[in-house]
């Protein structure tokens, strides 16, 4: 999308799943590029980087496990996702993934996730998590006090970081409820 002209132009497809699609993916953006694999088709755990400038997909090193319906976050130069309680870091300059310290939780599917200031935020069901990835290591925050369960969407802006709609316990009792996440 180019905000100055207000249009969309189509750019090279996605090469995940034999170039067949997919959904439920794990992605995060760092460097200029793009990073998606996983998701629902498929084995789970290919992944792909995608260069906007050069306009073309190419793939990295494959996940270590499946990551159907997982989010990720990249802080700097590294890009994240959990499994279970696994964490996983991915190294784009060495094209390597490298498993850290485990987290005091559980992840299952639809987590949410978003980063302010060099740490990465976690929400699982009411649970709401913190992690420092200079000294790997996680910290309990407040409870997520919303309605959402699971399936929402995170961001960051300006210093804040927004949790936004889901579902409650089934697919069919979803919410339009916008979260706040103040840090300092």
């Amino acid at each position: 999308y180019d905000p100055s002209t207000n249009s969309w132009s189509q750019k090279a497809d996605y090469i995940g799943n034999n170039g067949n699609g997919n959904y439920g993916v794990l992605s995060f953006g760092m460097e200029n590029f793009g990073f998606v694999g996983g998701g629902q088709q498929g084995p789970g755990n290919e992944f792909y980087k995608y260069d906007p400038i050069n306009n073309v997909w190419t793939s990295v090193a494959n996940t270590p496990t499946s990551t159907m319906n997982r989010e990720g976050f990249a802080i700097e130069k590294k890009g994240y996702y959990m499994s279970g309680n696994n964490v996983y870091e991915y190294n784009s300059e060495t094209d390597n993934w490298s498993e850290k310290n485990s987290a005091p939780f559980n992840i299952s599917v639809w987590n949410t996730t978003f980063t302010i200031d060099g740490k990465g935020y976690v929400k699982t069901s009411s649970g709401f998590w913190e992690y420092k990835p200079s000294i790997d290591q996680w910290t309990a925050r407040a409870n997520f006090p919303g309605l959402t369960t699971s399936g929402a969407v995170g961001f960051s802006q300006n210093n804040k970081g927004y949790i936004v709609s889901g579902y409650s316990g089934s697919l069919s009792n979803v919410n339009s409820e916008t979260w706040e996440f103040n840090p300092a």
